[in-house]
């Protein structure tokens, strides 16, 4: 099974490493340690559910904070 990195995963969702990491911290995105290295590594799949997951849940919050018109 193919894995990113920390930075991989910043860099294909545009946000931080930092942000990334919180994600890892909070247990809001699944990950596996490398046994030798101790790093974190990340299943594309996971974070591009994740990633969808947030956006659809955050959807009505951010059009009403953007001044959105939206049709309800």
């Amino acid at each position: 099974m193919k894995t990113i990195n920390l930075s991989e995963a910043a860099e294909l969702t545009g946000y931080s490493r930092n942000t990334v990491r919180k994600w890892l911290d909070a247990g809001l995105l699944p990950y596996r340690v490398e046994p030798l290295s101790g790093f974190r590594r990340i299943c594309p799949d996971d974070l591009r559910r994740f990633i969808e997951s947030w956006r659809v849940e955050n959807l009505p919050k951010v059009a009403e904070s953007s001044n959105v018109k939206t049709d309800h």
